[in-house]
Parts: structure tokens; sequence; C-alpha cells
């Protein structure tokens, strides 16, 4: 019997920032990589910070979580939240994308000031209350996801 699925949730600060078409390479290449080893999520972008939550097998996502605080391209990776759950929240998403994240992101209570000078997803702490707030907004389909 596999064992539950686990989801992890980490923030991230760019080496140097994403363009668009850096973002689009990045999302293409994650999808295809998270299509074989079943791993699913979403991702936010805003102004060099990332927030990723990822979700799939637990020694899959758990490998993954360290190629990405391995890699070059972050920086101030931050492990925000991991926790088993009884299904998966994001569904088939290979790797959903917010493209306006600072849109989304600002129109829920507490975060209006987030992207303020010097902030950004990296603001949030293991211990922080929005995470789920955050996590359920991007879960409803109130905001539009390019999914792929």
């Amino acid at each position: 019997m596999p064992a539950p699925p686990i989801q992890l949730v980490y923030a991230s600060v760019a080496t140097k920032p994403f363009s668009d078409a850096r973002v689009n390479a990045l999302l293409r290449h994650a999808r295809q990589a998270n299509r074989s080893s079943d791993i699913g999520g979403c991702l936010l972008y805003e102004n060099g910070s990332f927030l990723q939550f990822l979700e799939g097998p637990g020694p899959a996502v758990e490998a993954l979580y360290e190629r990405i605080a391995q890699d070059s391209r972050h920086t101030d990776v931050t492990l925000l939240q991991t926790q088993t759950v009884t299904e998966r929240r994001f569904g088939d998403w290979k790797m959903g994308f917010f493209p306006d994240a600072r849109v989304h992101v600002e129109t829920l209570d507490g975060f209006g000031d987030f992207f303020a000078p010097g902030g950004g997803f990296t603001r949030l702490t293991s211990q922080d209350e929005r995470l789920g707030p955050l996590l359920e907004a991007l879960r409803s389909g109130e905001w539009h996801a390019h999914l792929r």
C-alpha cells in the first residue's frame, strides 16, 4: 500500500529576475519532470520571489525539494510546511502557475503590503497563519491559473 501523499511548501528568492520566457521554460521543464514523478502543485512568482506548493509521494517530493534547495537560480530557500495529506489538493495539476501573483495575493486579508520594498513570499514563516488562507485561495478557482 503506497504511503499517503505529502504537501511541501517553500519560498525562495531568484538570484536574478526571471523574464516571462525564463519562467515559461522553467514551467515546461517542471511539468515534464513532475509528470514522470507523480508530483503536482502550483507556483507563484512575483518580482524575484517564488512560492511553491509541491505534492505527491513523500520520497519524490522531498528529493525534488532537495534539488531545488541546491539550485543556483534560488537563494534564501525556506521550507514553510511539510504535511501528510489524505488527498492531493491540486488534483492533477503538474504545475499550476499564477502569472499575476501580486494582484491576487494582495486581495487577501493581511497581504496588502506584502510586496512592499524588500518583501515577497520569503516574508512568510512556517508559523504564519496566512499560509492556510493563501492555499485555500489557490485551490478555490477564484484565481485564474495557467495549467498544462
